[in-house]
């Protein structure tokens, strides 16, 4: 955001120099600007090979450039900020103001406690405390990291629980469900069980599988 130009719009190419263990970042609105950044220092741009020809040293050649276009990021930048400011508001508002932007209201009559909110990120965050109150969020890599009142309450509870059986008796298919579920891979497993207790909004259910 520091890098808008005067008429606000973002730089659409970058130039990281590296020198040594330092690095500098430079932003640029316009193809000319880096073509006079190159032609004022052409040794960063240049390839080992290129600089072998020259006849100069490579191996202590710590300055380096890398050049980046940013056309699409700033067009998506930019276009966010437009949505914005069509609910009037401004990209100043992601950081911290001097007054409060909005208030984060709990509760009612003598129980209401305001909290004032200073900046965009902080809607966010706010709301987020508000929903974990009275709640305890844990989390376990699966059922036999529970102790016993744990894995009773969360998923062996009969009167809570919910045990649904599955009958895979394509061959082919089996074999896929199996390496789904018993495979390295942990994503598919993930995605496949969020899947089945989101579609039946069962917390904790348990899913046995019969491969005939």
């Amino acid at each position: 955001m520091e890098q808008r130009g005067s008429h606000g719009g973002f730089p659409v190419y970058l130039i990281k120099v590296r020198e040594g263990n330092d690095e500098k970042v430079h932003y640029f609105g316009d193809i000319e600007a880096v073509a006079a950044f190159k032609e004022a220092d052409p040794d960063l741009f240049r390839t080992e090979t290129e600089l072998r020809e020259r006849g100069e040293k490579t191996k202590n050649q710590t300055r380096r450039a890398v050049e980046a276009d940013l056309h699409l990021e700033s067009k998506v930048i930019g276009e966010l900020l437009g949505k914005l400011t069509k609910k009037g508001l401004a990209v100043d508002h992601y950081d911290a103001q001097d007054k409060p932007l909005f208030e984060l209201i709990e509760g009612e009559g003598e129980r209401m406690t305001v909290t004032p909110l200073f900046s965009i990120p902080e809607v966010l965050s706010g709301v987020k405390a508000v929903g974990k109150k009275g709640i305890q969020m844990t989390r376990f890599k699966g059922l036999g990291e529970m102790d016993a009142k744990e894995l009773f309450e969360t998923t062996m509870n009969p009167v809570r629980r919910k045990l649904l059986r599955i009958e895979l008796t394509d061959a082919v298919e089996a074999e896929e469900m199996f390496t789904r579920l018993m495979g390295e891979e942990v994503e598919p497993r993930r995605q496949f069980n969020r899947g089945q207790c989101a579609e039946r909004a069962q917390p904790g259910c348990v899913i046995y599988i019969i491969l005939s």
